[in-house]
């Protein structure tokens, strides 16, 4: 099999202790001695089986290789990962390891030599209650925090490099994360001007000298 290296290798970062809970996870980046980087993605079969069922149906598959076609399908539609603003990672050729443990391991393609930002987008468990996946990179030139997507910060992280280490970075910090916020900031403007004309008009009118 092609990933036969690269399985015995991420079999070792493997998180046995959560392997049949299907509400947590794994997401693994590691760069390998050959200088590929390769992506795990790890979690109870139950919650594989969970996703597919939900979005495709029991009677969508019929064998374990039409199983692991539907996983595939299911993660080139919502995972994604993003370096330095601009770099939309490919995954080349992923592939499904089956048990009560179950993998995904695809080689990332387009990884630059020097990483400054990265977002990343895990939706693969998100109808799973209480879902929680933790990242780990493990890779010379990133830093290996640590970090939890929920259903808290929409399954998706937004980290910026400074000073040797990840800063977390709000998709759309504090008020303005609401686009509903931003069209009322938007109206209150323009009324809060016309509040300020008539409050100079009243004062003229009075002969009161209107303040700044």
């Amino acid at each position: 099999m092609k990933y036969f290296p690269l399985v015995f290798l991420l079999l070792l970062l493997s998180f046995g202790s959560s392997a049949h809970q299907s509400d947590l996870s794994t997401v693994v980046i590691s760069k390998i001695p050959e200088g590929k980087y390769v992506l795990q993605i790890t979690s109870a079969l139950t919650a594989f089986e969970g996703e597919v069922d939900y979005l495709y149906g029991q009677n969508a598959y019929q064998t374990p290789a039409e199983f692991n076609a539907l996983v595939v399908r299911h993660f080139r539609r919502n995972f994604s990962l993003i370096v330095n603003e601009s770099d939309t990672l490919r995954f080349l050729d992923p592939a499904v390891l089956l048990g009560h443990e179950t993998k995904l391991l695809a080689e990332i393609t387009g990884m630059p030599a020097r990483v400054t930002s990265l977002r990343l987008r895990n939706g693969l468990f998100r109808e799973v209650a209480n879902n929680q996946a933790m990242l780990v990179m493990l890779a010379d030139n990133l830093p290996t925090q640590q970090y939890v997507l929920s259903n808290d910060n929409q399954q998706q992280l937004h980290l910026q490099l400074s000073n040797g280490q990840w800063v977390s970075v709000q998709q759309q910090a504090g008020f303005l994360a609401n686009p509903n916020n931003s069209l009322w900031l938007l109206l209150i403007i323009p009324v809060a001007y016309l509040v300020y004309r008539a409050d100079q008009r009243k004062a003229r009118t009075a002969g009161v000298k209107p303040t700044a």
